[in-house]
């Protein structure tokens, strides 16, 4: 089989290409002389208390897009008026919690910049709200329900300001130790490309895909975890040895989410935010496997 080695593919189009993406950032940083703050500052979890309910702010009737955007290959994205999102009415029922491929999608689906990196959002499995500090919350127990937590999730650990990073990480993460948290935000801070400065961060998160396709496999899928493969692309890949053959590859990875206490939560693993995690790779997404949830 001929040994492709060579990628053609504009920055941080893979998910986990941070460094060279915080590096950049600094550097801008510097230039600009920017003030990066240091704030360190269906059931619902039995521990939520009334004060933080409370400051879960009511859906909206459309996400309150102020305008409409594209990822690098072309696929909608919706602009919010809140960099943290804007949970869309639930006013669909919930998907069926089959795990049949091809995963269906959502109903009323759209992907918003979520600190400027694309975020799922539907009226039927969720989020039906995002907390005052980040925090997404509401999503269907179905496998749909759990695909948008867990990309909802990351997307927040990579790319949310500092203290909702923080929040995601106290309130969202499963089988994570202490140390591991503190590891996980320490790590963050130091790759963070987003330094809480929306000019600034976006830079790097606006480079970020909407993921090409979706699937669960057979004995992946239970009421109480789920394990979603992610597929990105596609990419172009040269042949070193003949610059002419240029093919194109789909990337994937996988996430894992188990519920806990009426919400997803997404299961811990130490190469969240490493610099890349292909486990494996594909020409197409044909097969019957694999579900597109874009337009």
């Amino acid at each position: 089989m001929m040994d492709l080695k060579e990628e053609r593919q504009p920055l941080l189009k893979r998910p986990w290409v941070w460094i060279a993406a915080a590096t950049t950032v600094v550097t801008v940083v510097i230039l600009t002389l920017a003030f990066i703050p240091n704030d360190d500052a269906g059931d619902r979890p039995a521990s939520s208390t009334p004060s933080e309910a409370e400051r879960l702010p009511l859906p909206s009737e459309s996400s309150q897009s102020e305008s409409g955007d594209v990822d690098d290959l072309g696929r909608p994205v919706v602009v919010p008026a809140e960099r943290r999102g804007v949970a869309l009415p639930q006013s669909e029922q919930p998907s069926s919690t089959s795990d049949s491929n091809p995963l269906a999608r959502p109903k009323g689906l759209e992907w918003q910049r979520v600190y400027g990196s694309p975020a799922p959002f539907s009226r039927s499995d969720g989020p039906a709200a995002i907390s005052a500090d980040g925090v997404p919350r509401g999503m269907s127990r179905t496998p749909q329900g759990a695909t948008i937590a867990a990309l909802q999730i990351v997307s927040r650990i990579r790319f949310g300001t500092k203290a909702d990073r923080y929040a995601v990480i106290d309130q969202r993460l499963e089988g994570a130790t202490e140390s591991d948290k503190q590891a996980l935000r320490r790590d963050g801070d130091i790759l963070s490309i987003t330094v809480d400065d929306p000019e600034i961060g976006d830079i790097a998160a606006n480079r970020a895909l909407v993921p090409a396709a979706f699937r669960i496999r057979a004995g992946n899928w239970t009421n109480d975890a789920a394990t979603i493969d992610i597929a990105y692309g596609p990419h172009e890949q040269v042949n070193p040895d003949d610059e002419s053959d240029v093919q194109s590859v789909y990337y994937w990875q996988s996430l894992s989410t188990v519920w806990v206490d009426g919400e997803w939560h997404l299961k811990y693993k130490p190469s969240l935010l490493t610099r890349d995690e292909k486990e494996g790779s594909m020409g197409s997404l044909d097969g019957g496997e694999w579900a597109t949830w874009v337009r």
